[in-house]
């Protein structure tokens, strides 16, 4: 982005041709780099392990030797795309690949293979050049990810069904514990240890069992 901030014209007799001076600042705005989506993300917390970074330091090394006899028949290009490999081999046989964030409670097995899958073909399609590839496993792609919204829509339906039919038999049964954990763990809201609380007639209830059938009450509404 430029900004004009002064212009001058000038003309000589010898020409009917007009001269322009000006002045501009020019503003240069940040343009943040994103990371490519292909690239393979290790699994760098196993470095502080001590053996797995004297394995993985004892890998390098092994690697390094035979580029470094090499090396003088070799480009500036070649080394750099050879140690870029040597790294990536290394971490591959000694730290692994991150893993993808743990399934939520209320996601079958079924469902988190799925999503699995369609994470592989996702790398697939960043890593294949071929557009009649691309364009099948797009597809593909599609196809897999309408089935799992499916059914992880039916897999959250089912597991908050279930804990509601639990939480009313353990409130049938008067085990206002079991629905008070259950309540905290649907809203969201984590545990807090609630050591008192007042009664309808404002005396403090200190015992843990009262208090928790209290907290009931106040939060079903029924405070009689």
């Amino acid at each position: 982005m430029s900004q004009l901030l002064d212009i001058n014209v000038c003309c000589k007799q010898s020409t009917d041709h007009y001269l322009v001076i000006a002045k501009l600042q020019l503003k240069l705005s940040y343009s943040k780099s994103q990371a490519p989506s292909n690239v393979t993300r290790w699994n760098k917390a196993q470095l502080r392990i001590s053996e797995k970074r004297d394995e993985f330091i004892i890998e390098t090394e092994n690697r390094f030797q035979p580029l470094q006899d090499t090396a003088d028949d070799l480009t500036m290009d070649d080394i750099w795309s050879n140690i870029k490999n040597i790294y990536s081999s290394a971490a591959e046989k000694v730290l692994g690949k991150c893993k993808m964030k743990a399934p939520a409670k209320w996601m079958k097995d079924e469902t988190w293979k799925m999503i699995e899958e369609r994470y592989d073909i996702h790398q697939k399609i960043n890593a294949t050049k071929s557009e009649r590839i691309k364009d099948n496993l797009r597809r593909t792609y599609s196809e897999l990810n309408k089935r799992i919204k499916q059914m992880v829509k039916k897999d959250k339906e089912t597991y908050y069904e279930e804990k509601a039919q639990a939480a009313q038999n353990a409130a049938d049964m008067g085990n206002i514990k079991t629905v008070y954990d259950i309540t905290r763990e649907l809203s969201g809201v984590s545990k807090k240890d609630v050591s008192s609380l007042k009664s309808n007639d404002g005396k403090l209830i200190t015992e843990q069992a009262e208090v928790a059938r209290r907290g009931f009450q106040l939060g079903s509404g029924r405070c009689d």
